[in-house]
């Protein structure tokens, strides 16, 4: 299993890449949401499942016209 944590803190991300290190391939994305996802997107192989998750408060840190574009992603 390929993951790709994403978020703005590298100290995060690293604490999530030593924790997960054991169960699946970590690749961390240091970017805000909308281009990690993009990130994430195009690093999937031909025939590959995507499986998201979201983590519904963060919704509220983004502008109307952002949140819109997210959501559709």
């Amino acid at each position: 299993m390929r993951f790709f944590p994403i978020d703005v803190s590298a100290d995060a991300l690293a604490r999530c890449t030593h924790d997960l290190a054991d169960v699946a391939d970590v690749h961390p994305l240091q970017q805000s949401y909308l281009d990690g996802m993009a990130s994430a997107v195009s690093a999937r192989k031909p025939g590959e499942s995507l499986l998201v998750l979201f983590l519904g408060s963060t919704i509220g840190n983004f502008e109307r016209p952002c949140a819109t574009e997210f959501l559709r992603i």
